[in-house]
């Protein structure tokens, strides 16, 4: 029985190890992405993800939120995927800013 536990214990050590180094690799991108957003952008996503559980964007695949997992109207999608302003889109349902794919 030592031995199983020893086994599990130094498993669950590299599996954790794993995640700090997957952790750190995202906080480093996530800070190379961030310089390249506006500060207006930047700010409501910040206040949008602060309010809505860590989900401040999220893609529109087809007509559907990825943040909310529903659909947003027809004349929405295609006035999203239209635009030529730059303005942000937010789901009406979830409120996180969309992002067309």
């Amino acid at each position: 029985m030592g031995r199983e536990v020893d086994r599990l214990r130094a498993a669950v050590s590299a599996a954790e190890a794993e995640i700090d180094v997957r952790t750190t690799e995202q906080s480093s991108e996530r800070e190379a992405r961030r310089v390249r957003v506006p500060e207006p952008l930047l700010g409501d996503y910040e206040r949008r993800r602060a309010r809505n559980e860590g989900v401040g964007a999220a893609l529109l695949i087809g007509d559907t939120c990825q943040g909310c997992r529903l659909s947003i109207p027809a004349t929405e999608v295609d006035e999203i995927r239209h635009d030529t302003t730059g303005r942000a889109f937010a789901c009406d349902n979830c409120g996180a800013i969309l992002v067309p794919r």
